[in-house]
């Protein structure tokens, strides 16, 4: 995900939530630890 994500930051919270993830920090924090995620299982 480099560059600019065109997605809102509720919808990013709900991708998060999804997964178990924290949904606290700014859309980049979600950004972030949404990748980290996908990139540790394969999504």
């Amino acid at each position: 995900m480099s560059g600019k994500v065109n997605i809102k930051l509720a919808e990013l919270k709900q991708e998060c939530l999804a997964r178990g993830l924290e949904v606290k920090g700014n859309k980049q924090d979600l950004i972030n630890r949404l990748q980290a995620y996908l990139d540790e299982h394969g999504g």
